[in-house]
């Protein structure tokens, strides 16, 4: 037996009746169906199995539900427009929500596109020193996907391609040998007692600027010389190649004078004008003077001989002597 509550309107307590029926034909079988029946408006009088008992419930209705019956129709009529307000901005943040999360989803389970790997290529530039023990080595890409850029920054001064490695602490050759077919290279030396020879202490465009390299742009390297003053080498037994050569690598500026030595072979240094040891100049271009050995000195020997008297051939012939006839006496 079904017994409702007063507080439950009559056309709930008959769905919710109906749900519980014992008999399964009679219950309602679905959820959609029961949603339908509860927010339906039920004007008809339900209609109870013949011979079934039913317990009809006095309701009393509390005073203030009868005053919000008796609620101006006006009244009802202006909250209709703000619910209706109301659901339509809940709709419209729940899409909000729902196509920020499919957003998020996608930018969390996509991985980075593999055409930028393909296609991206590396340049590796190694400096070694003179024993080939200490090693330098630095990575740059040639390789840029295609920045967006503004009005202004559509005039690039150095072209966009690739971008500038750091080549500072490098040797000036091994700069030279990696980026001298992307840049027209030069060369500004500076002395240093302190800086190492031949290293690249400055360059004229930035690490990590965008250039062309097909534009061949000019750039700048501040390299140093060395030590102002330099101390003059041993040349004992060094020929005139090596020696010279010797100069060459420590900037010395030099002429070369020959002459004949007592016991220097030819073709090897004698002498220099400024003492080894010493120094010179290369900032002011102090020449050095090498004397380069002509031969060894030869001494030539005179030996005097003596003569026999030679015969006097002014006649043209040798003379004879004749003994003299013998006297035969007469009879």
């Amino acid at each position: 037996m079904h017994v409702q509550r007063m507080i439950i309107p009559q056309h709930i307590s008959r769905v919710l009746s109906r749900a519980m029926r014992v008999r399964g034909e009679e219950r309602i079988q679905t959820v959609s169906e029961l949603v339908t029946a509860l927010f339906e408006q039920h004007t008809t009088h339900m209609e109870h199995p013949k011979g079934s008992t039913q317990t009809i419930p006095i309701q009393h209705v509390p005073r203030q539900r009868t005053q919000s019956r008796q609620m101006p129709q006006q009244t009802r009529e202006e909250e209709k427009p703000k619910n209706k307000t109301a659901t339509i901005i809940g709709w419209t943040v729940l899409v909000i929500v729902l196509l920020l999360s499919v957003f998020l989803l996608y930018e969390l389970f996509s991985g980075p596109s593999d055409s930028n790997n393909d296609s991206s290529e590396d340049k590796v530039i190694s400096s070694d020193d003179a024993d080939g023990v200490d090693s330098e080595v630095f990575v740059y890409s040639t390789t840029v996907a295609t920045p967006k850029v503004t009005d202004a920054e559509s005039q690039s001064e150095y072209g966009y391609g690739a971008i500038m490695p750091n080549v500072v602490g490098l040797e000036y050759n091994t700069v030279v040998k990696q980026l001298g077919e992307d840049f027209t290279i030069k060369a500004e030396y500076y002395y240093s007692d302190v800086d190492d020879k031949d290293v690249v202490k400055e360059q004229s465009i930035p690490e990590g600027t965008d250039f062309d390299p097909s534009l061949k742009n000019e750039l700048v390297l501040k390299v140093c010389a060395g030590p102002e003053n330099v101390s003059v080498p041993d040349f004992s037994g060094l020929s005139k190649k090596a020696y010279l050569e010797l100069l060459d690598s420590y900037n010395i500026k030099y002429k070369v004078v020959t002459d004949f030595s007592s016991s220097v072979s030819a073709g090897y240094v004698m002498a220099t004008s400024v003492n080894v040891g010493n120094t010179v100049n290369v900032k002011n271009g102090d020449v050095l003077t090498v004397t380069v050995s002509a031969g060894l000195v030869t001494t030539t020997t005179t030996t005097t001989k003596a003569t026999e008297p030679k015969p006097d051939t002014n006649t043209g012939s040798s003379s004879e002597t004749t003994p003299a006839p013998a006297v035969v006496p007469a009879e």
